[in-house]
């Protein structure tokens, strides 16, 4: 009974290890979400109006990012994915925010009135 015991010890610890609750999940999908948002403002590009990217690690989808420039800013959506679980962030910075924060050099003529 004893040797039984300790051969699926192991097995019962791996089990309860690889169950995530649902907080868990999604604030894993909430911090993949928010590595796209940090990978988006690290690149914004200079010409075009629009960004379209994926985040893959390890053949796994970690997020999709779009990136749209609008009248004074930037609007960026990231979606964070973990296993089924999506999390959606959308946020708008101006110009002079992204200036000050360091992820632009200038702000692009066109928005310069």
């Amino acid at each position: 009974m004893k040797f039984l015991l300790i051969l699926f010890f192991p097995v019962l610890l791996w089990a309860q290890a690889d169950s995530l609750t649902f907080e868990d999940n999604i604030q894993k999908a909430f911090t993949n979400a928010k590595k796209g948002m940090y990978f988006a403002f690290a690149n914004i590009p200079a010409k075009k109006n629009d960004l379209s990217k994926e985040i893959i690690e390890q053949d796994k989808l970690l997020a999709k990012i779009k990136l749209y420039k609008a009248v004074n800013g930037v609007r960026i959506e990231s979606t964070g994915i973990y296993n089924s679980y999506e999390i959606c962030i959308t946020a708008f910075r101006t110009y002079q925010s992204l200036l000050k924060d360091g992820f632009i050099k200038h702000i692009p003529a066109e928005e310069n009135y």
